[in-house]
């Protein structure tokens, strides 16, 4: 009985095991066109375990007799690079791959070999198979890869990098009728464009120029302090918008402010101003913020009048502040008087970071519209 019971639970093993074993053809998929001399792959996948190698066939699709034998053997490593003969009959077909000497094996749908695709399946097998981020990816193309602000004694220069991002090399540059264009924008205005260098050498993948002259920003003359003076705030670059050689273009947009603030410049601004007539007392908020390296004062003032001369009879003063170094606020205290026994104090308020050991503003400040602010109480 021990036996018996032994030698069925070995057999019910093995039934399971080979219950397991399965293989299921994916290509060629059904309705799908096969052509006649070219090279295809037979795609198959597997489970369970099974022999190394298997028999593959091409079979008549209605009646699965036998037509070709395709390989025999190939290994069961779940394709085949099957040349198709350009001999084969058109009409419909079946693959078949079986395990060798064994069971297990399965049979395609039904598929076509013919001499050409039809034109519409070929438009739906490029749409399937070659997405559209492939499609821009595959050529030959141009990338922003980032921007950069310098500065020299007349102002700021801004650069920018590109590169061969494609997966072919960029055409030399002599057979391209007109060369990529850029333009550069701050706040979406047009500030300067023109064309871009292409190699006289077919560029791979990963040539880069790190640094291309987008635009400069001058400052203002010397001894020039021109209030409405902004540096702009954000910028755009556009880099072959002329779709030269078939390429794609590409734009990107940073913060030209903010990259300024960090490499070479500042900014000095009046965010609010409060009197107190009990105490007669004006109170302004000031940010200060940016390289500041080298800086050590900043100069504070108030008109006292409509224009921007400091006419102290009317309350008007001017006075120096010591910057602190990592400090961003300063909250400034001042006493005004009411000129005379009027009832309106007012006046422009100014802030001015002075040029390191001079009375002089600076005129590295890249945002001169909040430098000041009008004020007009009233009792």
């Amino acid at each position: 009985m021990k036996k018996g019971l032994a030698g069925a639970i070995l057999l019910a093993l093995v039934a399971a095991a080979a219950g397991a074993q399965t293989i299921t053809v994916t290509k060629p998929a059904g309705g799908e066109t096969v052509v006649k001399g070219k090279n295809y792959t037979i795609v198959w996948t597997k489970s369970g375990t099974m022999g190394a190698n298997v028999r593959i066939t091409l079979r008549n699709a209605a009646t699965l007799a036998e037509v070709l034998v395709v390989a025999d053997p190939a290994p069961n490593i779940d394709s085949y690079a099957w040349p198709v003969p350009a001999n084969i009959p058109d009409g419909s077909y079946k693959v078949r791959v079986k395990v060798k000497n064994e069971l297990t094996f399965d049979d395609s749908d039904a598929f076509t070999i013919a001499a050409v695709v039809p034109p519409r399946q070929a438009q739906v097998l490029a749409t399937k198979f070659q997405p559209a981020d492939m499609l821009k990816k595959k050529y030959p193309r141009l990338c922003i890869t980032s921007f950069d602000v310098g500065c020299n004694p007349d102002g700021f220069v801004v650069t920018f990098a590109y590169k061969s991002c494609g997966i072919d090399p960029l055409p030399k540059g002599s057979t391209l009728p007109v060369k990529p264009d850029f333009r550069i924008l701050i706040d979406t205005k047009e500030v300067n464009h023109g064309s871009l260098y292409i190699p006289e050498f077919e560029a791979p993948p990963g040539w880069e120029v790190p640094a291309y002259h987008a635009c400069d920003i001058p400052l203002q003359a010397p001894g020039e302090f021109d209030r409405y003076w902004v540096m702009g705030g954000g910028i755009d670059i556009k880099i072959n918008e002329n779709k030269a050689g078939g390429m794609p273009s590409d734009t990107k947009s940073w913060s030209l402010r903010n990259l300024t603030l960090i490499r070479c410049g500042y900014d000095a601004s009046i965010y609010s101003a409060i009197y107190d007539w009990q105490t007669e007392t004006l109170t302004t908020l000031i940010t200060i913020q940016g390289h500041l390296e080298g800086y050590q004062k900043f100069r504070f003032f108030n008109t006292g009048q409509d224009s921007l001369v400091v006419d102290k009879s009317l309350g008007g003063f001017s006075e120096e502040h010591n910057l602190v170094p990592g400090q961003v606020q300063y909250e400034i205290k001042h006493k005004v008087h009411p000129p005379g026994a009027g009832s309106v104090v007012r006046g422009w308020l100014g802030v001015h970071v002075l040029k390191p050991g001079s009375p002089s503003p600076d005129i590295r400040d890249i945002n001169h519209l909040n430098n000041y602010h009008y004020f007009s109480y009233q009792r």
